[in-house]
């Protein structure tokens, strides 16, 4: 039997369907966003797997080792170090979203997200070409 692995694009083509419907909804905002997070998230750590770098992601401050290697560990930091800011930030919008109530996630938010899933997975792909 063989197993076919996910495909983390599928995550922000979700977001991207969810931000491209007409229904003004923050709740689809906020869940659009938390997918396009975990889009690039996941890619970002598929990606240092594949380059032989080992992150841990179970334990306190997984999400976070996975955007510091790109700074730190010198098979990925040549090239990409940028990703590691960008992360960050895309972290940092993603646990607004999912976890701050009180705070407004409007359109400009979703936009950002979106955009920066897609360029933190177009650099990590155009690496590979």
């Amino acid at each position: 039997m063989t197993t076919e692995t996910f495909d983390w694009c599928d995550y922000l083509a979700f977001a991207i369907e969810m931000r491209d419907t007409q229904i003004e909804d923050e709740s689809r905002r906020r869940a659009a966003i938390s997918r396009a997070y975990y889009a690039a998230y996941n890619v970002a750590k598929e990606f240092a797997e594949m380059q032989g770098v080992h992150i841990d992601t179970y334990s306190k401050g997984g999400h976070a080792n996975v955007w510091n290697a790109y700074t730190q560990d010198s098979q990925l930091s040549d090239t990409l170090a940028s990703l590691t800011k960008d992360g960050h930030r895309l972290k940092r919008l993603r646990v607004r979203a999912d976890y701050e109530g009180d705070v407004r996630v409007g359109q400009s938010e979703l936009e950002r997200g979106i955009g920066q899933a897609e360029k933190i997975i177009n650099k990590l792909k155009s690496t590979l070409d």
